[in-house]
């Protein structure tokens, strides 16, 4: 099936099969496609915009909603070194909305709370090549709480690795957007994540890696607060610091809700940033959702190089969602239809 933007009316068309043919025999309607490898975001003509047979939009609503959101989109997703035009943060978060809205659920608190924090690494901090993935000069980002994705997703298609569009297949039948992220299926995925308390050991071992090899990449592991009640996180610490990993830098996503509720209810994780310290960390504490002062914070380690760090982001669990749903546990996994998902984000 065919799927076009129409830059006139600035909603999504569908042609079947059938039709695909006389499309192609009569381009002369204006259309917007996204191009992955046009760095500069420049509007194409005459262009269509397939979305490939593997994947399928669970309703007509998701439809609109992809239109919608494309329609905000339009312009450059090319990453720093192409200029970024619209900020990055929208992108992520009209990103994580369009993949929630499509499936009919996800896990929308976590994915919103380090929205902000992706939009800062991806959109100023990192060094990446998105028409190159592999590349070996790259940073190396893990996003140990998995259950996230969608934010990551949201944050590679945002800086040209996928195309934006395919954000409305999350969760789908044959789509390669999970709800956990695949390192085997999706270009800039650094590590398949989900079972909580493993992203860490494997980014102390890619900053090792580096280390030993004397590159100069940075690694870094976005962590859940609530997932630091795993044993192997402080393992990975210890390590860390016995290494004196200068790369490293580890960011804790303090929202204080796990799936169950306020996380001081279950575990007692206070002093935080004393427990990191006292393992040989560098104790940094930024607030989650400003984009500038997160900025300036990323730049100045990597300035200094003198690691491993540990960034505590104050965060609120399901920021951007309606006042009754924002920083609760019930913005852990929402579902429900199009419609009602729809109403529930406030942006």
């Amino acid at each position: 099936m065919l799927f076009i933007l129409d830059e006139a009316e600035g909603k999504v068309n569908t042609i079947i099969p059938e039709q695909e043919q006389k499309y192609k025999q009569n381009r002369n309607k204006k259309i917007v496609k996204y191009d992955k490898n046009n760095k500069t975001g420049t509007k194409k003509e005459q262009k269509r915009l397939t979305l490939g047979s593997k994947v399928w939009f669970n309703s007509v609503r998701a439809i609109k909603h992809l239109s919608i959101c494309l329609t905000k989109c339009q312009r450059d997703h090319g990453t720093k070194n192409g200029g970024m035009i619209m900020e990055v943060t929208q992108q992520i978060k009209n990103g994580i909305k369009l993949a929630v809205c499509s499936s009919g659920g996800g896990h929308a608190g976590g994915s919103l709370s380090v929205s902000d924090i992706l939009a800062s690494l991806y959109g100023t901090v990192m060094k990446y090549d998105s028409s190159n993935p592999e590349w070996e000069g790259r940073d190396r980002l893990i996003l140990s709480k998995g259950h996230s994705g969608i934010a990551l997703y949201a944050a590679l298609a945002a800086s040209g690795f996928i195309p934006f569009e395919e954000l409305a297949s999350f969760g789908a039948a044959g789509s390669r957007l999970m709800n956990h992220p695949d390192a085997h299926l999706v270009p800039g995925v650094e590590m398949c994540t989900g079972s909580l308390g493993h992203g860490l050991s494997l980014a102390v071992g890619m900053a090792l890696a580096g280390q030993m090899k004397g590159q100069e990449y940075f690694t870094y592991c976005i962590l859940g607060d609530s997932e630091c009640c795993e044993g192997s996180v402080w393992e990975a610490a210890m390590y860390a610091c016995q290494k004196k990993l200068k790369r490293l830098v580890v960011i804790i996503d303090q929202n204080g809700i796990g799936c169950d509720g306020p996380l001081e209810q279950m575990v007692q994780m206070e002093p935080f940033g004393s427990k990191w310290s006292s393992f040989g960390f560098k104790v940094e504490e930024t607030n989650g959702h400003d984009a500038d002062e997160m900025n300036q914070l990323f730049l100045r380690l990597r300035e200094e190089r003198n690691g491993p760090y540990a960034v505590i982001a104050h965060t609120i669990k399901g920021h951007g969602l309606i006042r009754e749903v924002e920083g609760t546990g019930a913005s852990h996994y929402i579902s429900g239809t199009s419609e009602a998902l729809n109403e529930m984000f406030a942006f």
